[in-house]
């Protein structure tokens, strides 16, 4: 989905061909993290100079080619809902605590010791690859920055013991 004005933005979202606007717009905002994309913005198709809206409950069908317009961006949300977090850690806890990457990160220590400034910069190197399977899939990119962004998105839900008990394993 393009932004009807800022064409050089857009989203890809999965949906059913059954799916309807409404659906898809869901869709985005969850991507996104941005509940203002479901409450004002609407998806439209162009025809010559001018932009039909679709119904919300229309069905999408066929076309590929819509855009959306009523929101000023397609830029990632902020906050990241608690829900989604928990799931972003439970995911991040089931690689970080695997085999492969607990034998790499015991080499890592074998090689440098665990307070070397080396071992910092290899142990975020491979925490980095772990990160960048999961990253994507709650809408961040698979980088340094996602993990910036990511980290930005969670900064408030410390208050939840559960969110605050998995960022502890996650640290460890």
């Amino acid at each position: 989905i393009r932004h009807a004005v800022r064409k050089d933005e857009k989203v890809e979202v999965t949906v059913p061909r059954s799916a309807t606007a409404e659906k898809v717009l869901e869709a985005i905002a969850y991507m996104l993290r941005r509940e203002d994309i479901v409450k004002h913005g609407r998806l439209v198709v162009s025809s010559g100079q001018a932009f039909i809206s679709m119904k919300r409950n229309e069905k999408l069908g066929k076309r590929r080619d819509c855009m959306i317009l009523g929101v000023q961006n397609l830029e990632p949300g902020n906050a990241l809902p608690l829900e989604r977090a928990l799931a972003l850690q439970q995911d991040l806890i089931v690689l970080f605590s695997g085999e492969a990457f607990q034998k790499e990160l015991q080499e890592l220590e074998w090689t440098y010791g665990r307070t070397s400034g080396h071992f910092a910069v290899e142990r975020s190197i491979l925490a980095l690859k772990v990160q960048a399977q999961v990253l994507p899939r709650y809408g961040f990119e698979a980088s340094d920055r996602g993990v910036r962004d990511m980290l930005q998105a969670v900064s408030g839900l410390n208050v939840y013991p559960e969110f605050y008990r998995n960022y502890i394993v996650t640290q460890s």
